[in-house]
């Protein structure tokens, strides 16, 4: 069988060496600010993540880009002549075009290298759902399973790949272009902290409502309770825009309270940081099928 190289990217919200660890390659989306422009790698080479987090607190404008056509291209091609197969595995289309640009760099690669597999997924989940599912992905490779085992698993399991957040100050997905004025500024008067789940497109979608932060972490733990399939054998994993406390207290009722196996917990990386502001905290884990 020839061997084959999972390829992501940057939304995955994975730590660089957890990659390394996974074996797992991805491409960096492009992220702006004041006429600036800089590689939204997974290390944070170019801004450390507490400076991005405190630049957006001081009111820096941070703007994300999808990957296009090119960027897949090339990285295609630089896997081909290692010899090795693709498995792309993008960030969803309810959120980003990336993975359009997949489809179109995987058919023009395919003239130029028509003996060579490029398989490319829609994960139809962002930050660590994507990662959840390309971590799971990776260890089926590692377990021996083919290309289109590891496509096939993907695209059977990425319904059943829960997220449970809340966004701190919606203000910043008013920049962003994902709420109204009027309801950000509603959410700042009356201290509303939306909880976001996830539709089976990959779009964040309103679930639930409480009043006040800690309100709203204990109905995210309140929803991983009701949906939840078998704790004991999963690593649930935490996403956190620059507040690690809140995500210890997670993490602690996680393993005591609901009983799950381990917690991964990472930062919000800065292509979905962009949107989200600091202080946006998600939980992803394996659970009942979504099925709108």
């Amino acid at each position: 069988m020839k061997d084959y190289v999972i390829l992501t990217d940057s939304c995955c919200d994975l730590e660089e060496e957890k990659c390394k660890e996974l074996g797992v390659e991805y491409l960096p989306m492009r992220v702006n600010y004041d006429d600036k422009e800089f590689y939204a790698s997974l290390d944070w080479a170019a801004i450390p993540a507490k400076d991005f987090y405190e630049m957006m607190r001081k009111g820096v404008h941070f703007k994300s880009a999808q990957l296009n056509p090119d960027d897949y291209y090339d990285e295609f091609e630089r896997q081909i002549e290692k010899g090795k197969d693709i498995l792309s595995l993008s960030t969803a289309s309810g959120l980003s075009g990336s993975v359009n640009s997949s489809f179109v760099a995987r058919d023009q690669i395919r003239e130029k290298y028509p003996d060579s597999k490029v398989i490319c997924v829609d994960t139809l989940r962002g930050s660590l759902g994507q990662g959840l599912i390309v971590a799971k992905a990776a260890k089926l490779k590692k377990q021996g399973a083919s290309i289109e085992e590891a496509a096939e698993w993907v695209e059977q399991h990425c319904q059943y790949v829960h997220q449970i957040g809340t966004i701190d100050d919606l203000k910043y997905l008013k920049r962003a272009g994902r709420v109204t004025g009027a309801a950000a500024l509603m959410g700042a008067i009356i201290r509303i902290k939306p909880l976001l789940g996830v539709n089976t497109k990959g779009q964040n979608v309103g679930v639930a409502k409480a009043i006040g932060r800690k309100a709203s972490l204990r109905k995210c733990i309140g929803y991983v309770r009701d949906n939840i399939i078998k704790p004991e054998t999963q690593t649930v994993y935490i996403v956190h825009a620059d507040c690690l406390e809140d995500a210890q207290k997670l993490q602690k009722l996680l393993l005591e309270d609901i009983g799950v196996r381990d917690v991964y917990i990472n930062y919000v990386g800065a292509t979905v940081g962009a949107s989200v502001g600091p202080g946006m905290i998600g939980v992803y884990f394996m659970g009942k099928e979504i099925t709108k």
